[in-house]
């Protein structure tokens, strides 16, 4: 999302004002995790999904594994570069 205003966690995690450019990219890494690539960066610093290593980001680790039939237990965790 291009030029938009920050919302509270991200604008307080740069602690600047003005209009950011968003990310969130998702990968998928068979057979059962995703990591979601997500952040906020000046408008300023010309940040795309390609290149976005300014600003502040967080990686979301999402791992899953099967349970019973129909269940699965879902482990999370969070990295941050602020």
């Amino acid at each position: 999302m291009s030029g938009i205003e920050a919302p509270p966690f991200w604008r307080n995690a740069l602690k600047q004002e003005g209009l950011v450019d968003r990310w969130q990219v998702c990968h998928f890494l068979p057979p059962s995790s995703v990591i979601i690539d997500v952040g906020v960066a000046p408008v300023s610093v010309g940040s795309t999904l390609a290149k976005h290593d300014q600003g502040v980001a967080r990686f979301v680790i999402d791992a899953l594994t099967p349970r019973k039939r129909y269940q699965l237990s879902l482990f999370r965790g969070m990295t941050r570069n602020f």
